[in-house]
């Protein structure tokens, strides 16, 4: 919801519960019985947003913003029910980094297992297993020139995403290794005889741009309903979060 709508949205519902407290006080005490702990204003606040929100005024996801912006958008409002919409945009900034953290944890598993599971679903298109997907997607993108990738790196990358035992990634190689589907090759390392080198063979190179393709028609899909600016932000923030992550650990 524009912050500036938001702001307006309360005037207008403290106007609502003005309108109450002269001709219903009693259903206004309703309103504001369960917030008789806090202060005058901030409970006049809270009956806003209660108002607007039990009245369908608003819909869910800003019936949310507003609850969150009730507990700071009193001192953003002066007299008369004017807005003050520089503290507004304040307080509500404030009010969203408090927030946020839950907000982010609630999406996390939703996030994770339906768009993140389905798209590596949509990546293999059920040919390959899931461990296998992400073998090729790193030999793409961290393997020399995209095509090979030596064997304890592909461990070493592949272990920071998810739990998994080296011998179920050298399963995993020697499957795609064998004649069908014969989508990679396994040599020694020309630097260590101990080592060995997965290279990607002609089918996998076909196999893993087929991957690519399918990754991006089904990214496409869900991102078709966002504006450019949704979609640039959305990347803006993955990439972000992904930087800081990777300085966490």
């Amino acid at each position: 919801m524009n912050r500036r709508r938001g702001a307006k949205l309360v005037v207008v519902g403290i106007r609502v519960c003005d309108h109450l407290r002269a001709v219903q006080p009693r259903r206004l005490n309703r309103h504001l019985s369960y917030s008789h702990s806090v202060s005058p204003k901030l409970a006049e606040t809270i009956c806003v947003s209660t108002i607007l929100c039990r009245t369908e005024i608003v819909s869910e996801r800003h019936c949310f913003e507003m609850r969150s912006m009730s507990t700071v958008v009193p001192k953003a409002v002066g007299r008369g029910g004017r807005v003050d919409e520089r503290e507004t945009q304040v307080a509500a900034a404030e009010t969203l980094r408090a927030r946020a953290p839950l907000e982010f944890l609630q999406l996390f598993y939703p996030f994770h297992y339906r768009v993140g599971f389905a798209t590596e679903a949509a990546l293999s298109s059920g040919a390959i297993s899931r461990q296998q997907t992400v073998i090729l997607w790193l030999i793409h993108s961290e393997g020399v020139d995209g095509r090979s990738m030596r064997r304890k790196d592909i461990e070493a990358s592949i272990t920071t995403w998810f739990d998994v035992t080296s011998s179920a990634i050298s399963k995993a190689i020697r499957q795609m290794a064998q004649p069908e589907p014969g989508l990679v090759s396994i040599d020694e390392d020309p630097t260590s005889g101990r080592e060995k080198v997965v290279t990607l063979t002609p089918r996998g190179e076909r196999f893993l741009a087929a991957m690519i393709g399918n990754g991006v028609a089904h990214i496409a899909k869900l991102i078709a309903p966002l504006s450019d600016d949704e979609i640039a932000q959305g990347l803006n923030f993955l990439a972000r979060v992904s930087e800081i992550s990777a300085g966490l650990d």
